[in-house]
């Protein structure tokens, strides 16, 4: 079932989720004071009825304990929660949200939604935008062994901003990291630079790359050096731009490449397996006019 249901991976793709992260993660941090983590755990709790145990939600927001305690701790010395005894356990601390948490988490989801509309959604419809982010609530679910909390919820939201989607937008780049290092034994931002060259017909400057990916150009030069050392890349020096010579890939960084790229694509096709088809095709579809839509602007 998987097999005939791949998703197309892609730099495209990469760049997508991990440009999400970025957005997300500046939008909460600058308005608000917050981490994605802190977040989410707010935005659960309100979609849960305003009271969680504190570590309920820990589990599909992929946390461990110390990370729930100290997001916790500063979501309370915000003035967003307040905790409790919980009235049938004592060992159990129960977390609920204050007015000042609500109004918090309202205002937030409001402004990361307006903030996609405006870039990475700028040419999807309100159905492809709710469609999407649902898709994102079952991939949450593949993501994680226990069932995602709040799909149902997230079902009757009017704005289409859970937990699970700003936490995929996490997670997922964690997860290709750990691939890339464990199949290949480079960084995301090195394996990213020799994907894009493999699906270039022409060698590319940095500033072509850094375009193309989203990057600074110091990430772009670190990167390229190492990749040059290690022999996957190979520079073409252009007389008529001296100070930035082109690059290309070797024959061993096109092999490196297509065995780093193989696992990505079958363990990002594995979170969406349980989708039919037409899910996948749209969701392949609306990365590609994401992307074209971010580097336009």
């Amino acid at each position: 079932m998987a097999a005939e249901r791949k998703v197309s991976f892609s730099y495209q793709m990469m760049t997508v989720i991990i440009e999400h992260e970025k957005h997300i993660k500046i939008i909460l941090s600058s308005k608000y004071g917050l981490s994605p983590t802190e977040f989410s755990i707010l935005r659960s709790i309100e979609l849960s009825g305003g009271v969680s145990k504190g570590l309920s939600v820990g589990g599909f927001l992929h946390l461990k304990h110390n990370s729930i305690s100290v997001a916790v701790s500063n979501l309370k010395n915000q003035g967003l929660i307040v905790k409790t005894i919980n009235a049938q356990d004592r060992r159990a601390t129960d977390m609920s949200i204050t007015e000042k948490g609500v109004s918090t988490t309202k205002q937030a989801t409001e402004d990361i939604y307006e903030d996609m509309k405006a870039s990475f959604w700028k040419t999807m419809t309100d159905e492809d935008i709710r469609e999407a982010v649902l898709i994102g609530s079952y991939v949450n679910k593949k993501l994680n062994s226990s069932n995602s909390l709040h799909t149902a919820s997230f079902e009757k939201q009017v704005l289409p901003i859970s937990p699970e989607f700003i936490v995929n937008m996490k997670v997922l780049p964690k997860m290709w990291d750990k691939i890339i290092k464990e199949a290949g034994g480079i960084s995301t931002p090195e394996y990213r630079m020799l994907n894009l060259l493999a699906n270039s017909d022409e060698p590319l400057r940095s500033y072509d790359i850094a375009a193309r990916l989203l990057m600074d150009r110091a990430a772009i030069s670190r990167g390229k050096a190492k990749l040059e050392s290690g022999g996957y890349v190979v520079a073409h020096q252009d007389s008529a731009e001296k100070r930035d010579a082109s690059f290309s890939v070797s024959e061993k960084g096109r092999s490196l490449e297509a065995k780093i790229t193989k696992k990505l694509g079958e363990a990002t096709s594995e979170l969406y397996s349980d989708l039919d088809a037409n899910a996948v095709e749209q969701m392949d579809r609306w990365h590609r006019e994401m992307y074209e839509t971010l580097i336009d602007k």
